[in-house]
C-alpha cells in the first residue's frame, strides 16, 4: 500500500500485470548475462509463481488451502502441504516476536469490521464476542493436517502473503541469471543491486510526501488511508488491534525495510498497530522502520534511510 517508485536507472524490461488484488511491477535492468529475451522469460515465470501463491493461500481464493482450512473451522483437520506449514512456522515466530500484534487469526474481527463496506462500527458485544477465537496459539497443528478447533475461528495471511510472493519471484529472476530487478506488488517490493527512489505518499492532506532512495533490499508500506470509513469524525481502518479487536492507533503509516518481503510485510503491519513501542519487534527480527503519525509528527529507527 502506498508506495510509489521511480526508476532511476534505464535499458531496463518494465512489465505490469494484476494480481493480489492491486498492480504487480517487474523492472529488470538488462546486461551481457540478462538479455531483454531471458529478462522477459524470467518476469513471465515469476508472474506465474506468484498467481500460485495467491490461488493457494490468499483467503479471497474460495479454492485455497487458506479457506479449506477455514471452511473447516470446528470440524475437522485439513491436510496441507510442506510449504504451507513452514509459513505457518515463520508466522509463528513473528507472532511471538511481536508479542501476538501480528496474528493471522485477526481474521474474524477483520471479518467483523468489513471496512470496505461498513458505515458505522460494530457493537462492543460484537467485537468482545469474537476475542476468544483469536490468538495463533489456538491453531492444532498435527504432522501436516492443521485444525482452528472453534467454530467462527478464520486465518488471513495477507498481512505478509505479499510479501512472500515478492520473495519467490525475486528467488526465480536472481536464479535465472539477472542480478539488477525490482518486483513490486502493492505495498510490497524487493530491490536487488538497483538505485530506485521511492515515495511515501502523505497519510493525511496534511502531511508531507516522503522520499527515499535505496538500492537493496525489501520495503513495505502499511497504513490506515487505503481501506477505512469515517464514522462521527473518527477513522476506523482495517488494521486490527488484537490486544482489542477495535482499529488500532498506532501509525498512520508504516514502512519497513529487511532483508526479507515476509518479513517487511508483516512488521510493517505490527508497526502499524503498535506504533513507535513496534520498533522494538525490528530489532527483534532484523530491519528499520519508519512510523508517521496522524499529526504528521515521524519516528524512525536509527538506520532507516535519509528522508528528502
Amino acid at each position: 500500500m502506498g508506495l510509489i517508485v521511480t526508476l532511476i536507472i534505464t535499458l531496463e524490461v518494465n512489465r505490469f500485470f494484476l494480481g493480489m488484488g492491486t498492480w504487480i511491477t517487474f523492472s529488470i535492468s538488462t546486461d551481457e548475462k540478462c538479455s531483454k529475451e531471458r529478462a522477459n522469460s524470467l518476469i513471465t515465470l515469476a508472474y506465474r509463481e506468484i498467481k500460485r501463491i495467491e490461488n493457494s493461500y490468499s483467503r479471497w481464493v474460495s479454492s485455497s488451502i487458506t479457506e479449506e482450512i477455514n471452511k473447516n473451522a470446528g470440524i475437522k483437520s485439513v491436510t496441507v502441504p510442506e510449504e504451507f506449514l513452514n509459513l505457518l512456522s515463520k508466522m509463528g515466530e513473528i507472532y511471538k516476536k511481536t508479542n501476538g500484534t501480528f496474528d493471522i487469526t485477526i481474521c474474524p474481527l477483520i471479518k467483523l469490521w468489513n471496512v470496505k463496506e461498513r458505515k458505522i462500527p460494530p457493537s462492543e458485544s460484537e467485537i468482545k464476542s469474537l476475542l476468544p477465537l483469536v490468538g495463533y496459539d489456538k491453531i492444532l497443528i498435527n504432522g501436516n493436517r492443521v485444525f482452528l478447533p472453534q467454530k467462527g475461528m478464520c486465518i488471513d495471511l495477507d498481512g505478509m502473503l505479499k510479501g512472500y510472493a515478492v520473495d519467490r519471484a525475486s528467488e526465480i529472476i536472481l536464479n535465472g541469471g539477472c542480478s539488477s530487478f525490482l518486483v513490486k506488488i502493492g505495498g510490497s517490493m524487493n530491490v536487488k543491486n538497483k538505485r530506485v527512489s521511492i515515495k511515501i505518499p502523505p497519510p493525511r492532506k496534511k502531511s508531507k510526501e516522503l522520499k527515499i532512495e535505496i538500492e537493496e533490499g525489501a520495503v513495505a508500506t502499511s497504513g490506515d488511508y487505503t481501506r477505512f470509513f469515517t464514522y462521527k469524525g473518527k477513522r476506523y481502518h482495517d488494521l486490527i488491534d488484537p490486544e482489542n479487536g477495535y482499529p488500532s492507533e498506532g501509525c498512520a503509516s508504516a514502512t519497513v525495510i529487511s532483508e526479507s518481503g515476509m518479513i517487511s510485510d508483516a512488521l510493517s503491519t505490527a508497526l502499524a498497530i503498535r506504533g513507535e513501542k513496534g520498533f522494538e519487534f525490528l530489532y527483534k527480527l532484523g530491519g528499520e522502520g519508519l512510523c508517521i503519525q496522524e499529526d504528521g509528527e515521524i519516528h524512525r529507527t536509527k538506520f532507516f534511510p535519509d528522508l528528502h
